[in-house]
């Protein structure tokens, strides 16, 4: 089957008959196939309410089991550790889109989301890396992984274990629901949302820290376009009612951050990767040329 169809057009609405394999439009490596159901992918007719674990139990039983979730960037809300919610629950991932689309994979939710920050060009590690230099040298716990719009906020700290993912680009608010702030519930676009069992002052404070890092990289974009003496056009209005966008302009201030610098840092974070996985480069004789040129 052709792989240049726009996924949720094709299969979040008139799914085929019949489905063996599909070859994902969102690869770059056009050998890469993912498994699909017979019955093809269904989409949801209602939105989402996801308020206890029972409910996620009949979102897990209507879902669509496939072997590893798509990537649509701009469709995925949540990705869901049912867990979370539920410790006895099985060890599956549950993948919500926007247009109703729901997919249930036995695929790790960390290894999904690495999968899909490794195609967005940027991985976990080296955004971890770019928060901590935007927060003065400080670390930061459960950091978020913030692209422009593609924006993913953890539930937990997600390098010891496999995390829910929430769509900060797709949200829209966020309050707590119990009396004692233990229930948060965050709502998205199309009248989505998911309670959570993690207290409202955490979620809170995580995505003012993503909203940090969108600040830093909105004001860089708006300072490059000037330079080049570009002029902006304002897209999608949506784009500017997210909680990211609007908690970004409620920032008392933005972060100074000298992005020449920051871009040195960023090299020489790659270089050591690249040379940790580069065993023989010690036997090099332009080692000591390359240490100098990205880690002086």
């Amino acid at each position: 089957m052709e792989g240049n169809y726009e996924f949720h057009k094709f299969f979040g609405h008139q799914p085929p008959d019949i489905i063996s394999t599909y070859q994902s439009p969102y690869y770059s490596h056009h050998f890469i196939y993912e498994e699909a159901g017979k019955e093809g992918y269904q989409s949801h007719p209602k939105p989402f309410r996801v308020e206890n674990k029972l409910d996620l139990k009949a979102y897990i039983q209507d879902s669509q089991s496939t072997t590893d979730g798509p990537l649509d960037f701009e469709q995925i809300i949540c990705v869901i550790n049912p867990e979370e919610f539920d410790p006895n629950s099985d060890k599956e991932t549950l993948i919500f889109y926007e247009d109703g689309c729901m997919i249930r994979t036995n695929e790790p939710s960390g290894e999904f989301m690495n999968r899909l920050f490794k195609h967005s060009g940027i991985s976990y590690d080296k955004m971890r890396e770019l928060m901590r230099l935007i927060n003065s040298g400080q670390p930061v716990h459960s950091c978020p992984y913030v692209k422009g719009q593609l924006a993913f906020m953890p539930t937990y700290g997600p390098s010891k274990q496999n995390v829910s993912w929430i769509s900060l680009a797709h949200a829209i608010d966020c309050r707590k629901i119990s009396k004692d702030g233990q229930q948060t519930r965050i709502e998205f676009f199309n009248r989505h949302y998911f309670d959570f069992p993690i207290p409202t002052k955490i979620l809170d404070h995580r995505i003012d820290v993503a909203a940090k890092l969108y600040a830093f990289q909105h004001r860089r974009f708006l300072e490059s376009a000037h330079d080049f003496g570009i002029s902006l056009i304002q897209g999608e209005k949506r784009l500017t009612q997210n909680i990211l966008h609007r908690r970004m302009e409620k920032l008392s201030a933005l972060p100074q951050v000298n992005s020449l610098d920051l871009v040195e840092q960023m090299m020489g974070i790659t270089y050591r990767e690249w040379k940790k996985d580069k065993g023989n480069l010690k036997k090099s004789p332009y080692l000591e040329e390359l240490d100098e040129l990205f880690l002086s």
